[in-house]
């Protein structure tokens, strides 16, 4: 069967080189994370953007879309040359046993397609082996960076590592994030490119009337500091608990005018922070939304006086851009891809100093000079990053994995 397998990716590469001359070949992309719970999260946020800026710029190469067909993925329509390719997969992502079931039920998809190239958006739909060339999306490697926080995932999470790792060429998401997998997996930098990710186009500042609405209905009263993320599972790595200190500790300083707003689900990490405020301080100040329309973060990064996200690693850091791009000045710790993200644009602090964080937090509730200058060059930085930008790079990778063949 490997003697057929080999045969059949060296008749594809052939093939592909051959449709290099006229431009045109056929790509198949796993999309199954835009029919997944996380769609609007990390890699569905990804895929939905990939795919609609390929839509936009392609008009020449045929792509087939993998996708579930008991509930096709019909959130933007596509023209001719992006057709559906439903697989038969009747179990989520986070189940346990898929990544073994996809090692033979994708292989066999993909030689059906005849695919040039196939794209696994997501490490948890990449194989060990293709009957054709394949890219792979690799966002970060949180779980290898931190073993004890994962430690329930943690032989599932170092085998699909080991199965991106297979793939012609590697995608990711900050040159931070490059650098690590070249450490941590050994996969030479030459078959890794960035592709940045960009801010939604509904990330910009939106006006007052609009905040103002959009801030009653979550129930904030008073100037607010924003954060946003996820608070379904117990995530150290975002150092909440610290923020909710600092935020205490600035109320006893007399800036009890202004509420920290937590933005999103509620679930078992923001019991945890709130049993923690219950032991300690209390609750006073703290609104956590629960449940947020996507439309509606837009307004609320837009109405926060500032925006503050204490993460000690982020494979690209969204939330920061996404508040940059709506004019919110942002303080972050200085480590991972934050840099990168925020350039001048925003406070950066060394990574853990509770001290500094609340000086950098208290010299924008009181300097609106520092608010205005942080407002303009956030929104001049946050131009620099682009879907199509990003959609164009992983474009030029599908061609020249599709017509080249890897040495060794």
């Amino acid at each position: 069967m490997g003697t057929r397998e080999d045969g059949q990716r060296r008749e594809m590469k052939q093939d592909a080189k051959a449709g290099t001359g006229t431009g045109a070949l056929k790509f198949s992309i796993d999309i199954r994370p835009l029919q997944m719970s996380s769609r609007y999260q990390g890699t569905g946020v990804y895929a939905f953007n990939l795919v609609r800026q390929l839509i936009r710029i392609d008009e020449e190469n045929e792509y087939l879309l993998f996708q579930r067909g008991h509930e096709p993925w019909r959130e933007i329509p596509c023209p001719p040359n992006f057709k559906p390719f439903f697989v038969r997969r009747f179990y989520d992502q986070d189940q346990r046993f898929p990544p073994l079931l996809d090692q033979v039920l994708t292989p066999l998809d993909v030689a059906r397609t005849r695919a040039h190239l196939h794209h696994a958006l997501s490490i948890h739909y990449c194989c060990w082996r293709l009957p054709c060339p394949s890219v792979a999306t690799i966002l970060d490697l949180i779980p290898l960076l931190f073993p004890r926080d994962y430690t329930k995932t943690g032989f599932k999470h170092r085998m699909l590592y080991r199965f991106a790792g297979k793939a012609d060429h590697i995608l990711t998401i900050s040159e931070h994030a490059r650098r690590d997998i070249h450490r941590l997996l050994g996969i030479p930098l030459e078959r890794i490119t960035v592709a940045y990710l960009a801010a939604d186009d509904r990330f910009q500042p939106k006006d007052p009337a609009g905040v103002e609405r959009i801030v009653r209905k979550y129930g904030i009263d008073g100037p607010y500091i924003l954060y946003t993320g996820g608070f379904t599972k117990v995530d150290p790595r975002k150092n909440v608990d610290q923020l909710i200190e600092v935020y205490c500790e600035l109320r006893k300083q007399g800036f009890d005018a202004y509420r920290l707003v937590l933005a999103g689900k509620l679930g078992e990490y923001s019991q945890v922070l709130m049993r923690q405020m219950d032991r300690k301080h209390g609750r006073a100040g703290v609104v956590f939304t629960d449940h947020l329309n996507h439309d509606d973060l837009p307004f609320l990064y837009s109405g926060a006086r500032c925006f503050v996200f204490p993460s000690t690693y982020e494979g690209f850091g969204m939330p920061p851009l996404e508040a940059i791009s709506c004019g919110t000045p942002t303080v972050a710790y200085r480590n991972s891809s934050l840099p990168e993200v925020l350039g001048d644009a925003g406070m950066l602090i060394e990574e853990q100093d509770s001290r500094q964080l609340l000086e950098a937090i208290r010299s924008l509730l009181i300097r609106d000079d520092l608010v205005q200058d942080l407002r303009a060059s956030g929104i001049r930085q946050a131009k620099r990053f682009s879907w199509e930008d990003s959609a164009r790079k992983t474009l030029a990778v599908y061609r020249e994995v599709a017509s080249s063949t890897r040495p060794g």
